[in-house]
């Protein structure tokens, strides 16, 4: 039975406004949940960077801070703080610039709400492009089933809360392969500009979409080639007509992304290229979009560095091959994985019976995202597979619908019923802490399976002054992932921050450190057999280490809370 069919027949499609208000409905929940952890989670540890790129190119039309990532989704993040007044302060480093932003205002929490605030709309483009594509592809039904599921998933939730580009590009991306499809099917001039158009926003959004979009339209191009019918000749002719299309996609792209920087023109010489390209192109004096070019070569760099990634308790240069598998398997609800790869077998297999290579897009273009992060040396983290869960929501919608329609209809919406309810349970179990959540595979134990911006970003040390000043500690040692301000933290008057870039000597007294310095590089051996006092969030341990024998004065100022003994 075809997707979105009943009884064989194609069921007619409602108009879309009827389904509007359950689609806000959702769209509304969603943005309650996310909204409510912004006074919860402290900044993560790439956020400071962001707001300050951001307020640069808002403030001084410059973009020198990190230009790894392109400005549009970080200007989203800058608007709502500099409408407030906030204003680029010149740093030498972004992080830093970033930290004393967020307090300018005397008002953190204010500041990083109104950063966090600029994402949201990009929910709501991710709902409803998650939507539009699966009821173009599937019909009403299944569209609906789609939206709701995404809504749902606690990795969406999770960034859709952060002030960074990684739910940026992920709404984004349902957007490029639905103007992708219609322009393999006829790529005419007004395909060709949409798609353009979509493909420059896409890269003005985060650079990953240069190896996801080409990916994805590649296997699309392969399964119309094997799944259309018509004579292999045709086919190829037909494959050849898309060269010119292909370079006015490319052209159009391109003037977008110019125009997203200022339709600056420069050399990369000008900008410090530091030998990351050739000698003969950083000669090139006129050149559009420098910056642009220097955030593609500083991207290859990292790429290329092997540089270290965490996985199943063990530290692997350049990632481990299985990385993203894993962190699907373990970031995404239980309940939804099972009814996704039951409808990636159900449309390619309606896809081959009835000639239509657009119901296997989304199974073409969810195998095309993870194979080209699989063999990336960047593995630091799920959030770079994250545009991968409005196709897999596509396929999850198709999913249930066939269980729900299955000729013995009593068993199939039993198990469409729960499979719903536990996904239910496990988004709602999962609030606020979204980002730090694994599925029961590895919730027992998530330190084992990943840590770096899956379970410690640094998103509890605001949490961690809460519970110092609960307990009257005025005197900590902190080793805390990343660079973060200590002013988050709040009034206590002696914090020592340690840096863990070679590891610090034994401290003594209060303690806190959070899962990636103690999990993963470099670790500190001295802590991993000592019992917590308390684990605060997900992600931070305190410990309460006695002073050395004859030397009180290594204590912190604190007292022992009741409970410290036995560690």
């Amino acid at each position: 039975m075809t997707p979105g069919t009943r009884n064989g027949r194609s069921a007619p499609p409602r108009p879309p406004w009827a389904e509007l208000p359950i689609l806000l409905l959702l769209i509304g929940i969603g943005m309650l949940r996310i909204t409510d952890t912004y006074h919860t989670l402290s900044q993560t540890i790439d956020e400071p960077a962001h707001l300050a790129s951001g307020l640069q190119w808002l403030d001084t039309g410059e973009y020198t801070y990190n230009r790894m990532h392109p400005p549009l989704s970080r200007a989203f993040v800058a608007l709502g703080p500099y409408l407030d007044g906030v204003r680029s302060l010149s740093r030498p480093h972004p992080i830093t610039a970033g930290n004393d932003e967020l307090h300018s205002r005397g008002n953190y929490w204010r500041t990083l709400t109104l950063a966090r605030l600029g994402i949201l709309p990009f929910f709501l483009l991710g709902v409803l492009a998650t939507w539009s594509l699966t009821r173009a592809l599937y019909g009403p039904a299944p569209a609906l089933v789609a939206a709701g599921v995404f809504t749902l998933l606690p990795p969406v939730l999770a960034h859709a809360g952060l002030a960074t580009t990684d739910l940026a590009v992920t709404a984004m991306m349902p957007v490029v392969l639905l103007a992708g499809m219609r322009w393999l099917d006829r790529p005419d001039r007004d395909a060709t500009v949409v798609l353009g158009v979509a493909c420059g926003v896409a890269v003005l959004l985060k650079f990953s979409v240069l190896v996801f979009v080409p990916a994805c339209l590649l296997v699309m191009l392969a399964a119309k080639l094997v799944i259309e019918p018509g004579s292999s000749g045709a086919k190829l002719e037909r494959w050849r007509r898309l060269e010119l299309p292909t370079l006015g996609v490319i052209g159009i792209a391109f003037l977008v992304v110019w125009a997203g920087y200022r339709f600056s023109v420069g050399s990369l010489d000008s900008i410090e290229m530091g030998g990351l390209v050739s000698p003969a192109l950083a000669r090139v004096r006129i050149l559009p979009a420098p910056e642009f070019w220097h955030g593609i070569a500083i991207l290859t760099v990292y790429r290329e560095g092997n540089l270290p990634s965490y996985a199943l308790g063990e530290v692997t240069p350049g990632g481990a091959w299985y990385f993203f598998l894993l962190a699907l398997g373990v970031k995404t609800p239980l309940a939804f994985i099972p009814v996704a790869l039951l409808g990636a077998v159900v449309t390619v297999q309606q896809a081959w019976k009835h000639r239509l290579w657009q119901l296997a897009a989304p199974m073409a273009c969810a195998l095309a995202m993870l194979g080209s992060v699989m063999i990336s040396k960047m593995a630091f983290g799920s959030r770079h597979i994250l545009p991968i869960y409005p196709v897999l929501s596509a396929m999850a919608s198709v999913g249930a619908l066939t269980l729900w329609y299955l000729d013995r209809r009593r068993i199939g919406r039993a198990i469409v019923a729960a499979l719903g309810a536990w996904l239910l349970f496990a988004s709602l179990r999962a609030h606020p802490d979204y980002l730090s959540d694994f599925n029961e595979v590895a919730a027992g134990r998530p330190e084992y399976f990943l840590v770096n911006s899956d379970l410690d970003w640094g998103q509890d040390i605001g949490r961690l002054g809460d519970t110092l000043r609960a307990r009257r500690i005025d005197s900590v040692t902190v080793y805390l992932a990343g660079f973060h301000d200590v002013r988050v933290l709040g009034p206590i008057k002696h914090v020592n921050r340690q840096v863990w870039f070679p590891v610090a000597h034994p401290a003594t007294g209060w303690v806190a450190v959070s899962a990636f310095p103690l999990y993963q590089i470099p670790r500190i051996a001295w802590l991993e057999n000592l019992r917590p006092v308390t684990r605060i969030g997900r992600s931070i341990y305190l410990y309460y280490i006695p002073p050395s024998p004859g030397n009180p004065s290594d204590s912190a100022n604190a007292p022992a809370p009741r409970g410290v003994g036995g560690q």
